[in-house]
């Protein structure tokens, strides 16, 4: 995840490589799982309610209910197994070839999410 903002710094100062191939992976730190990233909007909105949790493998055997139904209606439900999977994934992204260039994010993670949620 990352701000656009920033991608856009990057993507400045990436015009100004030279000749060659340079392969980049783009976020901004720290990396944030779903949760976190719920809770964050969460405060941001002033929702103070508990989040409720759902224990891994019930809603996973969720998302097998959903693939079955699936099958037996041929309907696509936008739950399933794959999504319940990709949920609770690590997804951190490698930002070492963006730390090697000294390339460093003007705005921090949390204010970009911050400057998205006011605009909207």
């Amino acid at each position: 995840m990352g701000y656009v903002g920033n991608l856009v710094d990057f993507l400045i100062r990436a015009a100004e490589f030279g000749e060659g191939t340079h392969l980049f992976n783009y976020a901004d730190k720290p990396d944030m799982s779903v949760r976190e990233l719920v809770n964050y909007i969460r405060q941001e909105l002033g929702i103070l309610t508990p989040l409720p949790v759902l224990p891994y493998l019930l809603g996973l055997m969720g998302g097998y209910s959903f693939d079955l139904a699936s099958r037996i209606t041929g309907k696509q439900f936008s739950i399933n197994s794959i999504r319940i999977r990709k949920f609770y994934a690590n997804t951190t992204v490698s930002t070492s070839a963006l730390e090697s260039i000294g390339f460093k994010p003007v705005v921090s993670l949390q204010e970009g999410l911050s400057r998205m949620m006011r605009s909207m």
